[in-house]
């Protein structure tokens, strides 16, 4: 896994840019398919692992960073939620045949930067679930416009912070296509009534996967393929996709 931990350290900015829950309603379509407790991996700081809580499900959100975690235990505290955090890394997550279903959101996939760690990955899915038990997870489609970016700063967007500093986001990108590896810059500029107030500069490297490479590896790792999405929304997987979206059930 890329241990790079750099873009996360700031949680709340990570739940500031971070918000929604649109891949719940098919989490929980996938929910329904087996019983049990459920394993948010790489849960950060509970953006999925906390609305299943709330919908009655017994929820374990693992994690990397204790950071997240942290923030995570103290959101679900104030909402009176039963979640187990746990620090561990997902390529050895906790729990033999203990869930129904494991989810891992936020193109976390992504993170697993060679062939080994994405099979132990998958190979950690499979260990935790219980025979019949679901693996759901998204992961950027490998898009040309996506991976073959101008290799310099480009501000992608603003927003304002909960104390009211303006963030402008740039990034600046490079791809390596034999390793399949982007190299992200970003660059964060903060302003006070139009005045720069300060900068912040991060680097994440994430590994870019094609679907037929997934089929595969699915089924090395023990997995049935159940869906093969073009996104959150149940969608059609297409050339012009930006999201490959993964269910599969454990054999």
């Amino acid at each position: 896994m890329n241990h790079n931990l750099q873009e996360y350290a700031d949680v709340i900015r990570y739940d500031e840019e971070n918000k929604g829950t649109y891949e719940l309603a098919t989490i929980l379509k996938m929910c329904k398919l087996s019983e049990g407790p459920v394993l948010d991996a790489a849960t950060g700081t509970g953006r999925i692992a906390i609305p299943l809580a709330q919908e009655g499900y017994d929820v374990v959100g693992v994690d990397l960073h204790q950071g997240m975690l942290d923030h995570a235990a103290q959101k679900s505290a104030e909402l009176n939620l039963d979640i187990a955090w746990q620090q561990a890394d997902c390529e050895e997550l906790p729990g033999d045949n203990k869930f129904q279903l494991v989810s891992m959101v936020g193109n976390a996939f992504q993170h697993f930067l060679t062939n080994d760690s994405q099979s132990r990955l998958l190979q950690s899915f499979h260990r935790v679930l219980k025979p019949g038990g679901i693996c759901i997870f998204d992961t950027r489609f490998p898009l040309a416009d996506e991976i073959f970016q101008p290799d310099e700063l480009l501000v992608d967007h603003k927003y304002t912070c909960a104390d009211g500093r303006v963030c402008e986001v740039a990034y600046q990108s490079s791809y390596d296509a034999v390793s399949q590896i982007q190299r992200y810059k970003t660059v964060r500029t903060y302003y006070v009534n139009d005045q720069m107030d300060s900068e912040d500069t991060t680097y994440i490297d994430l590994r870019y996967t094609f679907p037929q490479e997934l089929v595969r590896l699915m089924d090395a790792s023990g997995f049935e393929l159940l869906h093969m999405w073009g996104g959150w929304k149940e969608q059609p997987l297409t050339g012009k996709s930006i999201s490959i979206v993964i269910a599969a059930r454990k054999r």
